[in-house]
């Protein structure tokens, strides 16, 4: 069971205790994703956690990278909250080793500004809007990278109204996708998507129609 799988892994009593009550708790809640969720949080992503910040405590850029895979795993699976500290503390890290311009900084300051979505943060947006032409810059245009920053500034703008705005860093998204990854990549068609649904908000429904439709 739950309480002999982690006593195996040699934590403190309390510890173990905690986090079958937290379980148990859960398995009382009749949505399986978030059982499912919260069975993760408890057995795997908190041991993790605990094992990337006592095995890499010396090597600060391995543990930054490790820390920033776990926050952006742990923010796609809407476990918002665990993500915050790892996510903080891997831009910390490479801003102290690497730089503010470095692209890996860049990475994790882009990062951080999806996790302030999830968040529903978004009072900083024109800040980030000049964050994503240090991200240009340093990426250049034809890059995964910068479709993404491109793709997630239109949504970003999108969700305070700035609808035309919004429709220029979509399409310019999408235009990047095509060329560097290709029309029928996943990553082009979920900003396909999302500019069919700003045209939707905007009342542009027959451009909304075809783009929806190629989907």
């Amino acid at each position: 069971d739950a309480r002999t799988t982690l006593k195996s892994r040699n934590l403190p009593e309390e510890a173990v205790t905690e986090r079958v009550e937290a379980l148990t708790q859960a398995l009382g809640d009749p949505n399986l994703t978030n059982v499912a969720l919260k069975t993760l949080e408890t057995t795997l992503f908190e041991p993790t956690l605990e094992a990337i910040d006592t095995q890499f405590a010396d090597q600060p850029l391995v543990r930054a990278q490790m820390l920033q895979t776990f926050a952006t795993t742990t923010r796609e699976l809407g476990l918002i909250e665990l993500a915050n500290d790892p996510q903080d503390e891997a831009l910390a890290i490479r801003r102290t080793h690497l730089g503010d311009d470095a692209q890996k900084t860049l990475q994790s300051q882009w990062q951080l500004w999806s996790l302030n979505l999830y968040r529903g943060n978004l009072a900083e947006i024109d800040g980030h809007v000049a964050m994503l032409e240090k991200c240009k810059a340093a990426f250049g245009d034809d890059h995964p990278k910068t479709a993404d920053a491109l793709s997630d500034t239109g949504v970003f703008l999108q969700q305070q109204g700035r609808y035309e705005e919004a429709h220029q860093y979509l399409s310019e998204a999408i235009v990047i996708s095509e060329r560097i990854l290709g029309k029928e990549h996943p990553d082009t068609l979920i900003s396909v998507n999302q500019l069919g649904w700003l045209l939707r908000v905007m009342g542009r429904l027959e451009e909304r129609e075809q783009y929806l439709r190629r989907a």
